[in-house]
């Protein structure tokens, strides 16, 4: 058993509430969240990339057959995810707050990072290469100078709520 009652200060999920049974999580949730005052905070950032806009749609549309149903409340930036709390300024259901989340890599960290999503892993084990030379010469043009580092800005997607006052 997780936590006893009212017996958590925080709870938080990075980039995966939305692979989880969500009535039994935030049952769980709310049994253990100390009231009045326990805080549960959800976030998932997507590759909506700046400056990489046309890249990444083509990322998103061979990664999707690959994506688990889950992902689809990350792919719609936690807009549709059920977030039965009460809202404390940053975030609330329907409307996460969006935060910037920067970064500096080279084209060829970022690949390798995009390589890591679970979209991608499935497509591997099938024998499907997602990343086809039509997409790596776009990302290559948006990019620009593929030698060299950049800021790339993450767009992280965030609710944080407390138990609802009955």
């Amino acid at each position: 058993m997780l936590g006893g009652d009212n017996s958590i200060d925080l709870i938080i999920s990075a980039t995966a509430v939305h692979w989880f049974d969500l009535p039994f999580f935030y049952s769980v949730a709310n049994r253990v969240l100390k009231k009045p005052h326990g805080i549960i905070a959800v976030w998932t950032y997507i590759y909506d990339m700046r400056g990489l806009e046309k890249s990444m749609k083509m990322v998103h549309d061979a990664m999707l057959p690959y994506s688990n149903p889950g992902n689809y409340h990350a792919f719609e930036r936690y807009k549709k995810l059920p977030f039965p709390f009460e809202s404390v300024g940053y975030g609330s259901e329907g409307s996460p707050i969006e935060l910037d989340m920067e970064i500096e890599m080279s084209l060829d960290e970022f690949v390798e990072s995009l390589k890591t999503g679970s979209a991608y892993l499935m497509a591997k084990e099938q024998g499907v290469e997602l990343f086809s030379d039509e997409i790596l010469e776009e990302m290559k043009r948006e990019w620009g100078d593929n030698t060299g580092r950049r800021k790339l800005y993450y767009i992280a997607y965030m609710l944080v709520g407390k138990l609802k006052s009955d």
